[in-house]
């Protein structure tokens, strides 16, 4: 969007305040907003029955989530929003209280994760990678990189997606190409950017979505003052990086007509969960670097229904009963 048209919807922005004499309130990106952060967090804790010793560290998540690059502000309203579930599910880790922690069967054994890091960014090319949630082992050496997926793979299956040029070298990497091939995805060779092409319908930017995750795992987070703690975590302390995704299982809602969450499932596990490995020898040989530390991919999906069942007692009641967990 150009600046002439930015400053003229800001114009318009101002004029609807101005009438009623609202004050101003204004995002990081500079866009007018109806209310204060921390007016919206207190209706979202009301909703969910976030208890009082809990709202700062709501309040710090929330803004976490909503006033980062994926500016999901202006998504975390709606009934299925995808970055509203795993705000609800880790906030307590965000400033979290002495003796706190959340168990998950990771990496081939049973962890305990202290500390969480919203929409943390990664190098990649150009734009970062936003990973949904970062979760520190308590020991500091873990963290666990988790891309949530709630109704993204009924939104948007397709047979075709197009991406820019600077993926296009490392698409062709043999290791890539036998992943993508072993679902019947395959590269336009002929094409200056790269397209990816399936024989059905099936959630091609999760594939796409996930090698980006797994490129800023190898070069590791952006240079921002605003995650300098997530910054320290990483290079300081982690020995070990763990890449997973972790869906919402709405198959006890939709039972025979879950089609598009089974086969993402099985698109993940088969293309990213199976060739895990031969995906990370392709970014490292493209990247020309290893960061020296171990990265283990989730051969499947983890799904917030067994973190439930694992943490009885972790989510607020309204949580659960809300997307029954």
């Amino acid at each position: 969007m150009t600046s002439t048209k930015k400053n003229k919807i800001k114009k318009i922005a101002e004029q609807f305040r101005d009438s009623l004499k609202f004050p101003k309130v204004s995002s990081k990106s500079g866009a007018e907003l109806l209310f204060d952060s921390d007016l919206f967090t207190a209706l979202f804790r009301e909703r969910f029955g976030v208890s009082s010793e809990y709202a700062e560290a709501f309040n710090a998540a929330f803004k976490a989530v909503t006033e980062g690059v994926g500016k999901e502000i202006t998504k975390i309203n709606s009934v299925v929003s995808s970055a509203l579930l795993p705000l609800l599910v880790f906030y307590k880790l965000y400033t979290p209280k002495d003796g706190q922690s959340i168990t998950l069967e990771v990496g081939g054994k049973t962890m305990n994760f202290t500390r969480a890091f919203f929409e943390v960014r990664n190098k990649v090319i150009g734009h970062p990678s936003c990973v949904d949630v970062a979760l520190v082992s308590g020991d500091r050496k873990t963290i666990l990189f988790l891309e949530s997926k709630l109704t993204e793979m009924f939104e948007d299956t397709r047979t075709e997606n197009e991406y820019g040029s600077s993926y296009k070298d490392l698409y062709k990497q043999s290791g890539i190409m036998d992943a993508l091939n072993s679902r019947g995805i395959t590269i336009d060779k002929e094409a200056t950017n790269l397209i990816l092409r399936s024989e059905l319908p099936q959630y091609l930017e999760g594939i796409k979505q996930s090698i980006s995750h797994l490129i800023g795992l190898v070069k590791g987070p952006q240079d921002n003052q605003d995650q300098s703690e997530y910054i320290k975590a990483y290079n300081d302390d982690a020995k070990v990086l763990i890449y997973a995704t972790i869906f919402y299982d709405s198959t006890h809602i939709l039972h025979n007509q879950a089609i598009e969450y089974e086969n993402y499932h099985s698109l993940y596990s088969d293309v990213i969960g199976a060739h895990g490995d031969a995906i990370l020898v392709d970014i490292k040989k493209w990247a020309g670097k290893s960061n020296g530390k171990m990265i283990v991919i989730e051969h499947n999906p983890l799904t917030y229904q067994k973190l439930a069942q694992e943490n009885p007692d972790w989510l607020d009641d309204k949580v659960k009963t809300f997307y029954g967990l």
